[in-house]
């Protein structure tokens, strides 16, 4: 399912398999044993994303790639935002998020050098999609 907005460049598509976000804290976040082995298991797909700071690994990935033994929150949809965007556009994610926010939607937002995730709660992907649907055009 893709979304168009009013402009003729920006279009999101949300994507078919569930996300989960995951979490390895302590020693584990320094890349080294078990956190490493994980990241090396996940097979490619439309979303992959690791965050590493000193304290913490955050992965997000597909829901069928995450083992048992990881803390991790399951059940997120995510709208990718198509194209590549420069770093110079100003407000692509902002017109995207407010009015989620609006609607009391909880979103996980991941920027890639070329493009946005916004992700939301299974529960509330429904909701989403109709509180998008006024701001852009859907397309199947």
């Amino acid at each position: 399912m893709s979304l168009r907005s009013n402009s003729p460049h920006l279009w999101l598509t949300n994507e078919a398999d569930p996300q989960t976000a995951c979490r390895r804290t302590g020693n584990s976040a320094t890349g080294a044993g078990r956190a490493h082995s994980v990241m090396l298991n996940f097979a490619p797909g439309p979303l992959l994303s690791v965050t590493r700071t000193a304290l913490e690994l955050s992965i997000v990935c597909p829901s069928g790639s995450v083992p048992s033994d990881v803390v991790c929150q399951a059940g997120w949809w995510a709208f990718t935002v198509e194209g590549k965007l420069e770093f110079s556009a100003v407000g692509i994610l902002a017109s995207i998020l407010n009015p989620l926010a609006e609607a009391d939607i909880n979103i996980l937002s991941i920027s890639t050098f070329d493009t946005d995730y916004v992700l939301v709660p299974a529960t509330l992907l429904q909701k989403a999609r109709a509180v998008l649907r006024q701001k852009f055009e859907l397309l199947e």
